[in-house]
């Protein structure tokens, strides 16, 4: 189930035109749009965790409270998220003096 052609689909394969869709659109990605991803990476989270995993539907090994690496994966998680805006030109805000 977890390797089906849909959800591969879905995760993986969508970034291409995603990617393609940055480069022609030409507008530069902005700390705003970090904090909404990150919101609704937040969001999802506290969903699978507080509802989809208590129902007994484990969608995402790495995600279950139950592993000590769950930790570490949403930690690596938070980082892709940041390299890909890195990657992707953005730049965090400057700290005030």
């Amino acid at each position: 189930y977890n390797a089906s052609f849909f959800l591969v689909d879905v995760h993986i394969l969508v970034i291409f035109p995603v990617l393609i869709e940055h480069q022609l659109a030409g507008s530069a990605i902005t700390f705003f749009d970090l904090w909404v991803a990150l919101a609704i990476l937040t969001v999802y989270l506290f969903y699978y965790l507080f509802y989809l995993d208590p129902l007994g539907v484990h969608l995402y090994i790495f995600l279950s409270p139950r592993t000590r690496l769950s930790p570490l994966a949403q930690a690596l998680g938070l980082a892709l998220y940041l390299l890909v805006f890195a990657a992707l030109g953005g730049r965090l805000p400057a700290a005030a003096a």
